[in-house]
């Protein structure tokens, strides 16, 4: 017998408060009797629990001594991961998390990440009791995709997240039988008052209501996948409970692939409604009412089905075909009461259906929420591919719900504000792009705050092997909260303010430029935030330089092409690696060198460049485009991430440069 890969047999720790030690087991191949015991250190004995018969995984939870030193040894099974909870104060302090000996604990730096495994969607944003909650998609025992937990944070503002008690796990078969897989898929969240109806503002609720996918597949058996829709409560903050099953596929038209609720309130028949958005895929030609009209994205062209982003498009078409009798689409269900707990959802039809991109297989994470007087439906593209090789694009699509564009959005976006008019399940698509111009933005998930912000978040997630599996390290990472608005039909994301208030530090170097020029800033670290503003002309004709100071919602009037540029975010001239973005005749693209994303053109739709925000925290890159006009975000190679940062630029006259810390330290955390 052997222990499992990624895991460890013997954890020391101090007791420091902590109530209990949460631990999550894998069972040795053949091995019967599998146990792990607490010894204090001061002699005060030892517990010791047994792993449940037949379980190959269990999480499993030992009481501790608050003040005590302690030692967990395993026998017969792997400790994969392992935290202290309990104890009073627990969401404001968090839950911390106990290495095997010899290893540390590794900062998550800029942005929300586990401190070690599998991390991918964002789930449950909401607001709740005057903290963000994030839940996310984890797996607690290895650095890929398994079987689905919720993992769970907190924080005071957007930026620095506290982990807490992992809120969710997959069902107990699944940790049974190796030959199934799923777990507790996405899902959103709404805060409730007592009644159990949406309350206005997160801080006065009594309890977070939750909306999840269970996953269930027997490996080998296609006809095994079920997908059910469930709904939750977590009252305390941090516990959930009352867990049932709400909704079922209402017909065969609906594709087993139904997954990842979303539910934003909407108006219907003059009343406020909870609407329930869900990602799958239909047949085309019955419901071509629903289709994508080919005018919201003229000149685009389409893309190829994939579920292996290594392939480019002639090998995939050797041995993958998609099925072009069905598309993409997001399904709608509604409420019908105030109380989502006890409320039956109905079927009230399509939200949309994009066919221009019918070579995915389905959507994931739809959304589905007001956006200035518009709608905005939202959806990643599953095993799909589009022209400049992007794998998985998420994309964005603008509209108005219900017959003659009566589903126009009346109000800010908070729950409960009643935003939208008579809402009807279709939306009218007038325009639609990507959210995001790089290579890992997916899963996007929103909400609206208690200031009535609309604040998504992705998951930046790894489809081209561009991270290094190493022991006890983290694999996925949340984008910067970008805060969404609509301008002329886009939709524009940009960080919140919260970003430049505590992440972004005083300034490193700046320049003005008279004549067009190079600069170069050694950052001496591995991160740094860079502001570049060029000179542009406005609608008179004259020139105006936008001022270089860090604001986070500068507004650019500028309508005149300003000349090429190009910036060196990351190099390493040794190991043949770069990150680069790039102006050309127009065409503003990021650019890789000697990463596994070489191929693929990831560029933006604007052509038109007044500002560029970088924030490079090592092993990510996000870059905005005139205050979110336009996103991108890269991830970085490992190589690249350990360097000390230098930024370079080759730019225009009439610019200026601004270059500042980023993170933690550098930032101006309270």
């Amino acid at each position: 017998m052997s222990t499992p890969s990624n895991t460890t047999t013997t954890v020391s720790f101090a007791g420091d408060g902590y109530t209990s030690i949460e631990l999550f087991l894998e069972r040795e191949d053949g091995a019967d009797d599998a146990t792990v015991t607490l010894t204090a250190a001061d002699g005060g004995g030892s517990v010791e629990r047994r792993m449940t018969a037949g379980m190959y995984r269990e999480h499993v939870v030992v009481p501790i001594r608050a003040t005590a030193d302690s030692r967990i040894d395993a026998h017969g099974c792997g400790i994969a991961l392992a935290y202290l909870a309990g104890g009073d104060g627990l969401i404001d302090r968090g839950v911390r998390y106990v290495v095997p000996d010899g290893d540390r604990v590794r900062e998550s730096g800029v942005r929300l990440r586990p401190v070690a495994r599998w991390m991918n969607d964002p789930n449950g944003l909401c607001r709740f009791r005057g903290l963000y909650h994030m839940f996310y998609q984890f797996n607690p025992y290895g650095w890929s995709w398994d079987d689905m937990h919720w993992g769970h944070a907190v924080s005071d503002d957007l930026v620095f997240w506290r982990h807490l008690p992992v809120a969710l796990f997959p069902q107990e078969l699944l940790q049974r039988d190796r030959d199934w897989s799923g777990g507790a898929f996405s899902g959103s969240a709404v805060a409730v008052d007592d009644q159990g109806r949406p309350c206005a503002d997160g801080d006065e609720a009594a309890a977070i209501r939750l909306f999840l996918t269970r996953h269930m597949y027997h490996e080998g058996g296609e006809d095994s996948l079920d997908e059910v829709q469930v709904t939750a409560l977590c009252r305390d903050g941090m516990t959930v409970e009352d867990e049932r099953v709400v909704v079922t596929r209402p017909n065969n038209d609906i594709a087993p692939d139904f997954r990842d609720p979303k539910v934003e309130i909407v108006r219907r028949g003059g009343a406020s409604v909870a609407r329930m958005v869900v990602a799958t895929n239909l047949p085309v030609a019955p419901h071509a009412a629903y289709a994508v009209d080919p005018s919201a994205t003229p000149g685009e062209r389409p893309g190829w089905f994939t579920d292996d982003a290594s392939l480019d498009r002639a090998h995939a078409a050797l041995s993958q075909h998609p099925d072009t009798d069905r598309a993409p689409a997001i399904v709608a269900f509604d409420a019908d009461r105030d109380d989502l707990g006890g409320a039956v959802w109905r079927y009230a039809g399509p939200v949309l259906q994009d066919v221009a991109r019918g070579d995915a297989f389905t959507f994931e994470c739809p959304d589905l929420f007001p956006v200035g007087d518009r709608w905005c439906a939202v959806g990643g593209l599953m095993k799909y591919r589009d022209a400049q090789g992007r794998f998985q694009p998420v994309r964005w699509y603008v509209g108005d719900l219900g017959d003659g564009g009566r589903g126009r959005g009346d109000g800010d976006g908070a729950v409960g504000d009643g935003a939208g008019t008579d809402a009807g399940a279709a939306l009218s698509v007038t325009s639609s792009d990507l959210c995001d111009f790089g290579s890992c933005y997916y899963a996007a998930q929103s909400f609206a705050d208690h200031r009535g912000r609309r604040i998504a978040f992705g998951w930046l997630v790894d489809w081209f092997g561009v991270r290094r599996e190493h022991p006890f390290a983290a694999n996925g990472a949340m984008s910067l909260p970008r805060e969404l608005s609509l301008h002329d039909g886009v939709l524009w994301s940009h960080p919140v303010r919260e970003v430049y208030d505590v992440l972004v530090g005083d300034a490193i170097a700046s320049a003005d430029l008279v004549e067009s020029g190079y600069v170069t800033v050694p950052v001496g670290g591995t991160s740094y935030y860079a502001d570049l503003q060029f000179s542009v002309g406005d609608d008179d004709g004259d020139v105006d330089t936008a001022a270089g100071a860090v604001s986070g919602n500068t507004a650019g009037t500028g309508t005149d092409d300003v000349p090429d540029f190009d910036v060196t975010i990351a190099a390493d001239a040794g190991h043949g690696l770069a990150v680069r973005l790039e102006r050309r005749s127009g065409v503003t693209r990021l650019r890789t060198e000697g990463m596994g994303t070489d191929s693929v053109e990831f560029l933006s739709h604007v052509t038109r460049v007044h500002r560029v925000e970088i924030f490079d925290d090592g092993d990510v890159v996000e870059v905005f485009l005139n205050d979110g006009e336009d996103a991108g975000t890269l991830l970085v190679d490992e190589r690249l991430a350990s360097r000390p940062a230098a930024f370079e630029a080759n730019l225009p006259a009439g610019s200026t440069a601004s270059i500042h810390s980023l993170g933690a330290a550098a930032g101006r955390r309270p």
